[in-house]
Parts: C-alpha cells; structure tokens; sequence
C-alpha cells in the first residue's frame, strides 16, 4: 500500500497522481501503515516532499472561450462556475477571467435586449403598435410627415424662393446672379420652338417693356403653347448672359433665364366707378365769364391694372345738349390705378365756360377710356414734405429720390389736399426732370384746380404722387 507524500492518503500500487490533492506519486515509495503519522509529518517540510504544480483544466479553457464570443458568454458564464464547483485541485485563473468577461457581455446583451423591446411595441410616432386608433379612417387619410411633397407644393416653395432682380445689376455683374431663383413678369415678343425647348425673348414690364430677357424653357407636353403677345409671368434660375445674332448680323447680349414655371396672365375685362367730387362755377377774377373747375374720382375694383387715358369733360345742360367739351387741361392722377386703387381726373387750371351765361342747371360729364394692362408704374420715394402759405397760396415742397437703377428724364408729381372730413379740396402738381438714378431732386408744388381760396389750416392731410404715366413706358 502506497501513501501520498504530500497528504498522506492511501492510494492504490499503480496511480500515478493522487486522487486527492493531484500530487505526482511516481517517485514515490512504499511506506509502512505504522509508519504513515510519521510520513504525513514530514511531508509538512517542504524541503523533504515536492508539490506538486495544478494543471489548467479543459473546462476553464472552453469557459473562457465562450465568453469572448459576446453571444455565447452566458454559456462562458455557466461552465466557469462549474470548472470552480469541480475541479478544486486545478489552476482556475482562466474560469475566473472566464466568470467575469462573460458576465459583463451577458449583462450588456440584456441590456440591449430591454431597449430594443421596448421600441419594437412602438410606431414611428411613439405610440403602441397594439394601441387601438382613437380615429382609424382619420390615421389612414392623413399624411404622414415624412412624406414627399405634392407637385403643387413644390410649384408653391420654388414660386417663394423667387425674388425680383433688377434688370441692369444682372446685365452689369451676370456672374453674381447664377444660380438666383428669379420672377420676371412680362409680354412675349418672340418665340422659337425646337426639339422639345421653347425659346423666348420677353419684354420685363416692371421698366415699361425695355429691358428684354432670353427664356429656355421646356414646356410640359398638357401646357399651353405660349405665343407672340402673351403676358406671362415666369419663375427659373438666372443663367447669367446669352447671346444671339440677329437678322441683321448684329451681335446681341441679353440677361438669361432657365424657366422651371410660366403662367400665362390674362387680363380681366375693366371694372371701376366713378364719383363727382367737385364742379364748381364762379365769373372770372378779371373778367366778366364763366370758368369751371372739377375733381371726378376714379375707383378700379376689377382685378386688373386700369389705364385711364383720352380724359375730357363735357358741359351739357339740365336737357342733355353738349354746350362744349375740354380735354387740353384734363388730366389724370395717377393715369396706371392698381386694383382697388382711386385716381382722380381733374382741371389743372379753371378752364372758361365760352359763351355760356345761363349757368342755372349745367351737369358736368367725366369722359375717359379705361383699358386693363399689364404696366406695372414705378413708384418714386418722397421725402421731408412741409406744407405752408406760399406766394400763390397753399404750397408743398419735399425732395424725391429715384430708387430704381434707371434715369428719368421726365416725372410730373401731384398733390392731392384733403379736408377734415376727408374731402378733395383740390389737386395741382409740377413736374422734375433730369432725375438720374440714386439722385435726389427737390420740389415745390402751388397752385390749386379749385375755386374758392384756402389757406394750409384748412388742409387736414395731404397726398405726394409721385409715379410715372403710361407715356413714360
């Protein structure tokens, strides 16, 4: 009967490692039974028996790999724990290394886990996937957010995204507008049509039809085809310069534009009323006739610009008999009325009555052509205005300033005086020429188309036109 040299526990002639504590036995020899208290107190010197070195276990080296694989740490996790349970007498540094990295993944995985569960019960919108909808068709009908705009509202963001350019700073810097989303309203003077593009050349109404642009465009096969004479109203990108030769081999270069949209304008058939204002008769200062002044108002309520133009005013009696006409000084403020817009047709000065003597019953009657157009009148700024008792009566003065990037070589301003009650007391104007743009010109208005005299206490408020006429453009 052998003996462990290390433990001292009986074990069997032929086992190389003791059962117990794993001791390698095969040097060891054969003790008496009698003499085993003895061979177990030596073997506590350490200098008489060797121990003897733990082997690394097969089972720690599969736990340790398993809890490297993320996935399987769990399973790292369970044969680390068993590897520590069973084998007491082996090297466990890889199952404890094999414990705690499987631990850590498993926990990171559950982790994972919860959160993706959570979310998964869940819609784009935050709300249970299982929840019943409070409204169902109304979930159906609704678009979503996220969903692509419609054809119109894109027509609608591009339509916003343009601004209106001024025709010389494109001519003058082409290269600093490339790429600007623009809006051009205008008539069509020429167009030409190949291989699916029209091309066009149109007269920009915003400077009374000078300033001509180069359109592309590719019409979309259910549109219109556009023609000579056409308003349109174009939204595209600014291309910077194109040129072309024209019949005559001159070469010409001209501001560009790539179309994206053209709506084809029409205009409204001409809507507006009319309301007398002032008619009033007195004999003249230094003579024995008659002389009249008058003040008819103008309202547009169509939906179109209004051109009055050919203003005259004929004087008929209580029957309806034309006694005479004027139309020499007749004139009309501002002759371009925007939609909702009043103007005035007034006498600039008292105009004489020939040869009447009865004024008992005579009727003033405004007549004037009214036109819809496209002309869109350029509005001058008007500055530092004073009104006072001048020389020849109630006077005006100010300055105006040309704002826009072209000359004018001839604008008339008017004013308009207004009673506390918010009647016309009368109307007179003067004219400034020369206006160069970015300059500022001064004014001084006097002069009043009305019979009876007032002074500037009796003007409650008082109105500066200055705005080009039609002839301008």
């Amino acid at each position: 009967m052998k003996f462990c040299p290390n433990c001292g526990s009986p074990i069997e002639e032929a086992v190389k490692y003791c059962p117990e504590c794993g001791a390698d036995l095969t040097d060891a020899r054969e003790q008496d039974p009698s003499a085993a208290p003895q061979t177990a107190a030596a073997a506590t010197t350490p200098q008489e028996i060797p121990v003897a070195k733990k082997k690394i276990s097969g089972l720690s080296i599969t736990a340790f790999v398993l809890s490297l694989t993320f996935i399987f740490a769990i399973g790292g996790v369970i044969l680390s724990i068993i590897d520590l349970a069973k084998n007491k007498n082996k090297k466990h540094g890889l199952s404890i290394a094999a414990l705690v990295i499987g631990a850590l993944f498993s926990l990171l995985l559950v982790i994972g886990q919860t959160s993706s569960g959570g979310d998964a019960g869940k819609d784009a919108a935050g709300t249970a996937k299982d929840a019943p909808s409070p409204v169902a068709s109304a979930a159906v009908s609704t678009p979503s957010s996220s969903s692509a705009p419609s054809e119109a509202e894109q027509k609608a963001a591009y339509i916003r995204s343009c601004i209106e350019v001024i025709y010389k700073d494109v001519a003058r810097a082409p290269d600093s507008f490339k790429g600007t989303n623009i809006r051009i309203e205008g008539k069509v003077i020429q167009v030409m049509e190949s291989f699916g593009t029209t091309t066009l050349r149109v007269a920009a109404a915003s400077n009374g039809f000078d300033d001509v642009w180069y359109v592309t465009y590719k019409r979309p096969d259910n549109e219109k085809r556009i023609l000579e004479d056409d308003h349109i109203v174009i939204y595209g990108e600014c291309t910077g310069i194109e040129s072309y030769t024209t019949v005559l081999g001159a070469q010409v270069i001209i501001p560009a534009l790539k179309a994206k949209y053209v709506e084809i304008a029409e205009l409204s058939v001409p809507e507006y009323a009319v309301n007398i204002l002032r008619f009033d008769i007195q004999k003249e200062k230094y003579g024995s006739s008659y002389e009249y002044t008058a003040i008819v108002e103008v309202k547009n309520t169509g939906a179109s610009n209004l051109y009055l133009k050919n203003a005259s005013f004929d004087i008929e009696n209580s029957a309806g008999q034309l006694l005479q006409t004027d139309d020499f000084l007749v004139y009309s403020c501002p002759d371009i009325l925007l939609p909702g817009e009043v103007g005035y047709l007034y006498t600039s000065y008292a105009a004489n009555l020939d040869g009447i003597t009865d004024t008992e019953g005579l009727v003033l009657v405004p007549q004037f052509d009214a036109e819809a157009t496209y002309v869109v009148p350029v509005e001058y700024e008007v500055a530092e205005t004073t009104l006072w008792d001048g020389k020849y009566g109630v006077t005006v003065t100010g300055r105006v300033f040309n704002q826009i990037s072209d000359d004018n070589s001839y604008l008339y301003l008017t004013v308009v005086y207004f009673d506390r009650d918010g009647q016309v007391l009368g109307i007179t104007g003067t004219s400034v020429t020369d206006l160069k743009a970015g300059k500022t010109a001064s004014f001084e208005i006097s002069g009043l188309s009305m019979a009876d005299d007032f002074s500037a206490d009796d003007v409650a408020d008082y109105l500066v036109i200055a705005r080009d006429s039609y002839y301008g453009f």
